[in-house]
């Protein structure tokens, strides 16, 4: 009896222990939901208690600091009544003497010493102060930071404006125009200096701005005199020079000062620079083009030089930096860790190992849930907290006390480097733009080498760009855009040269820029692979037509079939590929591009496809005569299959076998000018099947080799037929 009860014994406590063990369950996600909670809770709590001791602080020392004021001496007080008898008992107990009235002041004693405004004054009303005696102070500034910078840009800018108009309306002379606003920047820039050293940074910077907006305009009022070559001087040319003035000056007024107004006046003005210079010499978009690649190379050398290390480095103004101007791009984990660091420093304490040593829950891994990321983002406002499950260790201090150190460059740094960038890339777009439309309308030689040439050069400015940029997608795309400008550049120049030669000096140079990108690192290569293939494709369709109509020209030339014209065959085949053997040179080459440029997931299949490109192109393209004509083809299916049996992959076998189908069924037609040739291609067809469905039985570790070997036994079942039908006859 009890052994036949003891499956159902073991079910019901297996079953007993199931619900225990999900009531565990239930019980630790409560207990975990509980456990968040209450951290929030202490977050919470401590910042508060933060906050509250900070103000308390505040207002201690705000008691602490004692007020003197001076107060005249007062006059001496009169003499007490005299005592008078005690009152008859069950009379009222007269009241306190009456106050004296007194003139003095509150807070004043009658000798003159000072005293603490906040010790008990004297009893009895003082008269009422006066309004002149009161301190006058300005209330405190309620308008926003962003308003007073608006107001201050305002009003600088206002003063700019009345000079300029001033020197336009009420004086004719340049010299005089040029005198007066040259008083003004003049100025502007020596007192901004004077204005950030007492701390007024926002004021200074406008100044500053001002200054350096009217140095260019006083260089300008000069134009048309006889010093600057009077009236015939190109008003490009000059401003050219006026903004290359302004751009060093800016540079030099930069290095000297600590503000930041002159570092952004240096870039911005250097823009305008070679354009306003070239103008006079430009005359097509390849001039545009030159202008633009200029301005990014400036660009860029701005950004590796002075802007990274130079003096257009930023400076912090003067006062700063304080606590507030900390960084805040410090993972609350780093902090930690050196928290847990430090700690572990105190390990050859013998206490720390006692049996009855309290754990010690600040070591345990820090909890993800714990971490609050709208307070640890890279952009937030609030002091970085060390969180830690358990109480707070003894002698660690107050929670979001504990400043972080401030950055050796201001914020500032950062916005004239993104500044700098973004110029460069608008820069750098013209650029591309402009050559690439300069190189489509080149007629000549050397204008298609200067097109080239630049596009390159724009290019190569990119990818510079990128790489200063640090992400890998930008990267990749302005890797793919310098693959194609060669590959543009390469083309069109043989185009305009040869045209011959076009696809053959296309292809060449899409094998070199493929066998030069396998060099680059493999995070930033698949850009230029992509470009490579795209730019493969373009050359591949122009081949395959070309090579399509080469392939279908024997295969006209062998009809009426089994007695085709011999005698007019070579001519048919010689309108057929006008360009003879460079095409099937092209074809070559474009496959051995494929080979090398193409990414590896469509590398072979690419291969493939160029093998059967160049076979079909053959025979037309060195003009074979009728009897010679289709063994290339079959040679070429044949080898196709017959390489098939080492696919890896069945997009790999698919490849091969639609490419030996291809060129066999064309080396078939081709044959169809004699019936013997018929039968010797046709059986020589067959007999590779054959060959190749018995070798696929062979290779028993190739997946896919069955595959090849099945269509290859069904070509050869084809073929065969129709190799004795043909032989007959």
């Amino acid at each position: 009896m009890a052994q036949a009860e003891g499956p159902d014994s073991y079910d019901e406590e297996l079953a007993r222990i199931e619900a225990s063990i999900a009531d565990l369950k239930v019980r630790d996600l409560a207990a975990a939901k509980e456990r968040t909670t209450i951290a929030s809770r202490i977050q919470a709590a401590q910042f508060q208690r933060d906050i509250l001791a900070h103000a308390n602080q505040q207002k201690a020392k705000k008691a602490a600091r004692p007020k003197r004021v001076r107060r005249p001496p007062a006059e001496t007080p009169p003499a007490p009544p005299a005592a008078s008898a005690p009152p008859a008992a069950g009379s009222r107990p007269p009241g306190p003497p009456p106050r004296t009235p007194r003139s003095q002041p509150r807070g004043a004693v009658s000798d003159g010493v000072t005293m603490l405004l906040d010790d008990p004054p004297p009893s009895g009303p003082g008269p009422r102060p006066r309004v002149g005696d009161r301190p006058l102070e300005h209330p405190p500034e309620t308008s926003t930071q962003s308003v007073q910078n608006i107001l201050l840009a305002v009003g600088a800018l206002l003063l700019g404006v009345a000079a300029v108009v001033f020197a336009g309306i009420a004086v004719s002379n340049p010299f005089g125009r040029s005198a007066i606003l040259a008083v003004a920047t003049a100025t502007a820039l020596l007192l901004a200096p004077g204005i950030a050293r007492r701390g007024l940074s926002s004021t200074a910077e406008t100044v500053a701005a001002v200054g350096l907006i009217l140095l260019p305009m006083t260089l300008y009022a000069l134009h048309g005199s006889r010093i600057t070559g009077g009236p015939g001087t190109p008003v490009p040319l000059f401003l050219g020079v006026t903004f290359a003035i302004t751009a060093v000056a800016a540079f030099v007024y930069a290095g000297s000062t600590r503000l930041s107004a002159p570092r952004y006046a240096t870039v911005v003005a250097l823009q305008p620079v070679p354009p306003l210079l070239a103008f006079p010499a430009i005359e097509s978009p390849a001039g545009w083009g030159t202008a633009l690649t200029a301005v990014a190379v400036l660009d860029l050398l701005l950004l590796t030089t002075v802007i990274r290390s130079g003096p257009l480095v930023p400076r912090w103004p003067f006062g700063r930096p304080v606590a507030a101007d900390r960084e805040s791009g410090v993972d609350p984990r780093d902090l930690g860790a050196a928290d847990f660091a430090g700690r572990d420093a105190d390990l050859g304490d013998p206490a720390v190992y006692e049996d009855d040593a309290p754990p010690r829950p600040e070591s345990r891994p820090e909890e993800p849930d714990l971490i609050f990321r709208p307070l640890t983002g890279r952009g937030r406002r609030w002091l970085p907290t060390r969180i830690f499950p358990g109480p707070r260790p003894a002698g660690a201090p107050a929670a979001a006390s504990v400043p972080l150190e401030p950055g050796t460059v201001p914020p500032s740094a950062r916005w004239l480097r993104e500044l700098t960038f973004a110029l460069l890339c608008l820069a750098v777009a013209g650029a591309l733009l402009q050559a690439g439309g300069a190189l489509i309308g080149a007629g000549a030689v050397s204008d298609a080498v200067r097109s080239g040439l630049i596009l390159v050069l724009a290019a190569i400015c990119s990818s510079a760009a990128a790489r200063m940029l640090g992400q890998v997608a930008v990267r990749n795309v302005a890797g793919g855009v310098l693959v194609l400008a060669i590959i543009a550049a390469c083309a069109r120049v043989a185009d305009v040269a040869a045209p011959r030669w076009m696809l053959a000096i296309a292809a060449l140079a899409v094998g070199l820029t493929g066998a030069a990108v396998r060099r680059v690192p493999e995070e930033v290569r698949r850009g230029p692979q992509w470009a490579s293939a795209g730019a493969l494709i373009l050359i591949g369709v122009f081949a395959g037509v070309a090579a399509l109509r080469a392939a279908l020209a024997p295969v006209e030339a062998a009809r009426p079939i089994w007695h085709a014209d011999t005698a007019g065959y070579a001519q048919t085949m010689i309108e057929a590929a006008p360009a003879g053997w460079l095409l099937a040179l092209s074809a070559l080459i474009a496959t051995l591009a494929a080979a090398v440029a193409l990414p590896t997931s469509v590398r072979q299949e690419g291969a493939v496809a160029g093998v059967a490109v160049t076979a079909l192109a053959v025979p037309a393209a060195l003009r074979m005569p009728w009897a010679e004509a289709p063994w290339p083809l079959v040679l070429a299916a044949i080898a196709l299959g017959a390489t098939g049996l080492l696919a890896r992959t069945r997009r790999i076998a698919i490849t091969h076998i639609a490419a030996a189908g291809a060129v066999g069924l064309f080396g078939a037609a081709t044959a169809l000018s004699a019936s013997w040739l018929t039968a010797a291609v046709l059986t020589a067809l067959a007999g590779a099947g054959v060959m190749v469905a018995v070798a696929a039985r062979q290779i028993p570790i190739k997946l896919y080799a069955w595959l090849v070997g099945d269509w290859a036994a069904g070509a050869a079942a084809l073929a065969l037929p129709g190799a004795a039908v043909s032989g007959v006859l």
